[in-house]
């Protein structure tokens, strides 16, 4: 997981003593975890569905993450055109 390494530890703690970068890392991490769960369940109880949701929830995330990196490219644009 990349956001592993993108913790910055003399970062500014948040009002709980929680360092940003890594609350965000570990939730990443419990979503995958999650995901892990509910296909294995899921794949316990039929095969083809399991595979059939999985693919979709492959499909979502690399949608996201490719609209998510698209719009920082953008943003990226702009600020180095300024």
């Amino acid at each position: 997981n990349q956001s592993v390494l993108n913790i910055d530890l003399r970062e500014a703690r948040d009002e709980k003593g929680r360092i940003p970068t890594a609350f965000t890392s570990f939730m990443i991490s419990m979503r995958y975890l999650a995901l892990l769960f509910v296909t294995m369940v899921v794949c316990a109880a039929s095969f083809y569905v399991g595979l059939i949701l999985l693919a979709a929830v492959v499909l979502r995330e690399i949608y996201s993450l490719t609209k998510n990196d698209s719009s920082s490219d953008y943003n990226a644009a702009i600020m180095t055109t300024d």
